[in-house]
């Protein structure tokens, strides 16, 4: 009797055993899978962010600038964050565009709130300073665009 129980016990250790393994697979399949979803995800994010830096870096480059003023640039800043903001970016900067087609001048100071917010950094009360050096001097900081 213990002869033919042997063989069954055996059978049942092994298909124990195969499930076993199947279920670690399937389960490092998953778990692949997913960080590879996680990892495109925070790579998106990171360049979106990159993308949104560099729009408000060209903003900022215009402001005060006068006759020297590279409407490309703004063009470009406003299409990035159009492309890549938030609703409320765009919203934002759609705001912007139309208050220095009206007015010749806008504040940024909004969106750089928004920005600061999305890069999980603390509000600043204080409003937006543009220092523009002119023939050697300091030109007085200008808190609008």
């Amino acid at each position: 009797m213990d002869e033919e129980q042997s063989p069954k016990h055996e059978l049942a250790v092994t298909r124990t055993t195969a499930c076993h393994h199947r279920v670690a697979i399937c389960g490092w399949f998953v778990v692949h899978a997913l960080n590879i979803k996680r990892e495109r995800i925070s790579k998106q994010k990171e360049q979106r962010i990159l993308y949104l830096i560099e729009a408000y870096r060209r903003l900022e480059s215009c402001a005060h600038r006068g006759d020297e003023l590279d409407i490309s640039k703004l063009e470009s800043a406003v299409a990035d964050i159009q492309l890549f903001g938030t609703s409320r970016q765009v919203e934002l900067v759609q705001t912007f565009t139309t208050k220095i087609a009206a007015d010749g001048s806008a504040s940024m100071d909004d969106l750089l709130q928004d920005f600061r917010i999305e890069l999980k950094l603390e509000p600043v009360a204080a409003k937006t300073m543009h220092v523009r050096f002119r023939e050697g001097k300091i030109k007085k900081p200008q808190q609008n665009f």
